[in-house]
């Protein structure tokens, strides 16, 4: 049973809260642990030059700040499609930890997880020519799609984002690109 599932008993406990946000509308964060419940979410950061897009956010992806001292403000998050995540405090999930520790080790995986998948987005950013990170990035995100079950829709400007490219390259590369697209998980405009 995934994360997802068994965080829903813990909802009339009053242990987790459930969200639901629309496309666009931006995500308010406290501090505690995000499980995504379904829906595609994007979270980024304001630079000098602009929104940097950090991460894309699947069902059943875990993000969450712990610490005490740790400030949310210089992240944020909007829905790409409608969405749902769970909240749950820093004191709730010590409490679902007593109850059922290996849901909050699953959870502190999924964290585990997502740490080795932004080093792999990482390595594609300072890796290669722009062809190259195009290339490894779509390819990360399809696998990434696909162990989700999910679709994903990207637009160009998240992929020059992502990949730290000027929107224009990223429009002239992947002219030349050929991404065979075997599951027609993600689809681009």
């Amino acid at each position: 049973m995934s994360v997802v599932e068994r965080l829903k008993r813990y909802i009339e406990e009053g242990l987790v809260a459930e969200h639901t946000y629309k496309v666009g509308e931006d995500l308010s964060f406290e501090k505690g642990v995000y499980v995504v419940k379904e829906g595609v979410i994007e979270l980024f950061t304001f630079k000098r030059k602009g929104k940097q897009v950090l991460d894309l956010l699947f069902k059943g992806d875990v993000i969450g700040f712990l610490l005490r001292n740790t400030s949310l403000t210089n992240y944020k998050a909007r829905p790409l499609t409608p969405s749902t995540l769970f909240y749950i405090k820093e004191d709730a999930l010590i409490k679902i930890g007593e109850k059922e520790p290996h849901l909050a080790l699953d959870i502190f995986a999924s964290l585990l997880s997502k740490q080795a998948y932004l080093y792999n987005v990482l390595t594609i950013v300072f890796a290669g020519d722009a062809t190259e990170k195009i290339r490894d990035l779509m390819c990360l995100l399809e696998r990434r799609a696909e162990e989700k079950g999910t679709y994903l829709t990207l637009r160009k400007s998240q992929i020059a984002s992502i990949t730290g490219l000027s929107y224009e390259h990223v429009v002239r590369k992947m002219k030349c690109i050929r991404i065979k697209n075997k599951n027609g998980r993600i689809r681009l405009w």
